[in-house]
């Protein structure tokens, strides 16, 4: 069953606020993020967008219990959880069902870049800074410097002690003069840097990714007087259109994965509700009889 509109806009008022911060690096997840570098010189993105989140649904919360003190309605935690409970039923539901198709959608359209991205499309640097485009989004930068004296890293602690990190370096033209907006820079993964540091030529070389600089990496470029430029792009190091492909199975796999888990959701709900009809305690015995006393 497709969710109705209703329960979609109800499901984007309760998560879409969370990850537009952490997307824009604005907001809580900012003042959040930049609370844990001043105090740990570091922050986790996942602990971030948690904290996020349950400062927006204490916001909502509040909100509601406003509007029904306003309306001259008594305020009651346990009533108020009950009466809300179906709003959050049909929020759940209609995640349940809209995520997969829009993760299938997904997938579909990088199932369709992975088939029509072929050549390696050369776009000179001067010429991009100008506005010229690239018909295609597998991109090499010719005529791009490549400074890695300002690049900028976001560590991220993995499931043991270690710690992996991500760096981002500008491609800049060969005229580019401090604090002139930069139109490009590279992503590099740490499992990558030797082979960049073996041929740095590849630097140039990449897809173009469609989300932007992290947020926090952005606003350290703007602090650093290199501010990304409107329309800058950012190009994936050790990448080829067969990457495509990769991702479109990844999405696949997250998407019947959330469709198996809202299944099982589905065919559990007649049975929860069954459960909370079930009456937990016998009907009280009549007025001025015992339950034990024999029957005359």
């Amino acid at each position: 069953m497709l969710p109705r509109p209703k329960d979609l806009l109800i499901c984007l008022v309760i998560l879409g606020p969370p990850f537009f911060f952490w997307l824009t690096y604005s907001g809580p997840f900012q003042w959040l993020a930049e609370l844990q570098l001043a105090w740990f010189h570091g922050y986790e993105v996942t602990i971030t967008l948690l904290l996020t989140m349950f400062a927006w649904l204490a916001a909502l919360a509040a909100l509601l219990a406003i509007t029904t003190k306003a309306r001259g309605r008594p305020f009651n935690a346990s009533n108020f959880s009950a009466n809300h409970q179906h709003i959050i039923n049909r929020a759940t539901n209609a995640l349940f069902a809209a995520a997969p198709i829009a993760l299938l959608a997904i997938a579909g359209y990088l199932e369709f870049l992975h088939h029509t991205t072929h050549d390696l499309a050369h776009l000179d640097m001067a010429a991009f800074v100008q506005g010229a485009s690239s018909h295609s989004r597998y991109v090499a930068l010719d005529n791009a410097a490549v400074d890695p004296d300002n690049a900028q890293s976001m560590e991220e602690n993995d499931d043991g002690p270690s710690k992996s990190a991500t760096h981002f370096l500008p491609l800049l033209p060969q005229n580019y003069r401090p604090g002139d907006p930069v139109h490009a820079f590279v992503e590099v993964d740490e499992k990558d840097v030797p082979k960049a540091q073996a041929q740095p030529e590849l630097l140039t070389h990449g897809l173009i990714a469609f989300t932007g600089l992290p947020g926090m990496v952005r606003v350290a470029f703007q602090r650093a007087n290199m501010p990304p430029a409107p329309r800058y792009i950012l190009l994936r190091f050790n990448t080829t259109p067969a990457d495509y492909h990769s991702d479109a199975i990844t999405f696949t796999i997250i998407a019947a994965v959330i469709f198996t888990l809202g299944l099982f959701n589905a065919l559990m709900s007649p049975w929860r509700t069954r459960r909370k009809n079930i009456p937990t305690s016998s009907a009280p015995p009549s007025e001025g009889k015992s339950p034990d006393s024999p029957n005359l």
